[in-house]
């Protein structure tokens, strides 16, 4: 509903939840007609928020406050001042596409980090490459040392052992994962 609601002063910016991990880093520039994929952009984000949220039911222990939560911040007016995180496969073809989501990217906003089971995204799309948006600042080597930490024990208690490097640009922080066996 969100995106249907267009108007033609919005700036590129609100555009965020539905754009692709690599135009993020120019989203600045881009202008309303670089975003003409709007019903299929909402449509994969739609059947993604849905197979993640089969997961999360599973284990939230409140999961409807969860969901509307979550849900909110993934509109055109919550995302751009939330914690973006961009998944995506590096290489389709060491996965293959993903068993309940067949795409090779994926979208999630958050306030924080906790508010998001990385394995439950990873149950619905196996990942090895994260980006993350910061909304406000641009990333400290503390800061993104700390999530990178998260994020790898946030899968090791799930079982997905990883060992995770990561890259500062700006306020987009790129976490490369690479699984253990």
């Amino acid at each position: 509903m969100s995106t249907r609601r267009q108007s033609l002063e919005r700036n590129s910016n609100e555009f965020v939840y539905l754009a692709r991990w690599d135009q993020i880093p120019i989203i600045d520039d881009l202008d309303k007609s670089n975003f003409d994929y709007f019903e299929q952009a909402c449509s994969k984000k739609i059947a993604f928020m849905q197979e993640f949220l089969k997961v999360a039911a599973l284990d939230a222990r409140h999961f409807e406050a969860y969901v509307k939560t979550i849900l909110k911040l993934q509109s055109r007016i919550c995302a751009p001042s939330s914690l973006g995180f961009w998944f995506w496969q590096s290489n389709i073809s060491k996965f293959g596409a993903g068993a309940a989501y067949p795409e090779e990217q994926i979208s999630i906003f958050c306030k924080r980090p906790r508010q998001i089971d990385f394995a439950n995204v990873f149950g619905v799309m196996e990942y090895d490459s994260v980006m993350v948006r910061h909304p406000t600042a641009d990333w400290t080597k503390n800061n993104a040392k700390k999530l990178a930490d998260y994020l790898e024990w946030d899968l090791a208690v799930d079982g997905i052992m990883t060992k995770i490097r990561f890259r500062i640009v700006s306020d987009l922080l790129f976490l490369d994962l690479k699984l253990i066996e």
